[in-house]
């Protein structure tokens, strides 16, 4: 780890300590000592809110780092069986661990993410992003994290077509999972055709066709 680098994660623990953990505790998670992760374990979920960071934004030349939260949903049985799925052609992102995975500001309108952007050029400032953030978190993020905490829930990404959620290809292999799980494997099917029937997708994610039953 690069010196700037430690001492960007340094300034920042002490600004979590003081304005971040005790609020995020309210709500069950908990972040180790020398961490930037806070975590939550339900009986079939993990959640973490990672405060991530890129050094030096050229963007931004006066700051040393761009804060850029992120936040993840993992349900393991949901992705054991989109694993399965897949095979070992399929396009996934390398971490199959996160169900859901996003920077914070998907998790808010766009006419509300405007202005969330949180840059540290001192060490005051990171205190000030800190509590900016937590502002955010209360209340756009810790609403999706109490909402996607089972298996049952996920289906709504597609049924209800959350704009607070990213979609990508490989979300609706995780969807089809669920509904599976759920003994819905008409549905699985259903989603499959709709949103990874096209020739090439279809090409791509062959396994989880035959998988589902479709020739």
């Amino acid at each position: 780890m690069s010196s700037k680098r430690t001492q960007v994660a340094r300034i920042l623990r002490e600004a979590l300590s003081a304005e971040m953990d005790e609020f995020m505790d309210q709500h069950g998670f908990r972040r180790r000592v020398n961490s930037l992760k806070y975590s939550r374990r339900l009986p079939a979920v993990d959640q973490v809110l990672d405060f991530a960071f890129d050094l030096s934004p050229r963007y931004e030349p006066d700051a040393v780092a761009h804060l850029l939260p992120d936040m993840t949903v993992s349900m393991h049985e949901v992705n054991r069986i989109a694993t399965d799925m897949a095979g070992s052609h399929a396009p996934l992102p390398p971490d199959m661990t996160g169900t859901i995975w996003q920077q914070i500001h998907s998790a808010a309108p766009k006419a509300q993410t405007g202005n969330a952007r949180w840059f540290i050029y001192n060490p005051d400032s990171a205190f000030d992003c800190v509590i900016a953030i937590r502002s955010f978190v209360e209340r756009w993020v810790i609403p999706v994290f109490d909402e996607y905490s089972s298996v049952e829930s996920l289906v709504a990404v597609y049924e209800n077509n959350d704009p607070r959620i990213v979609r990508q290809r490989h979300t609706y292999l995780y969807i089809a999972a669920a509904y599976l799980l759920m003994g819905q494997r008409n549905k699985a099917r259903e989603v499959l055709e709709a949103k990874l029937g096209q020739r090439r997708p279809r090409k791509e994610f062959a396994k989880a066709f035959e998988y589902v039953g479709i020739a």
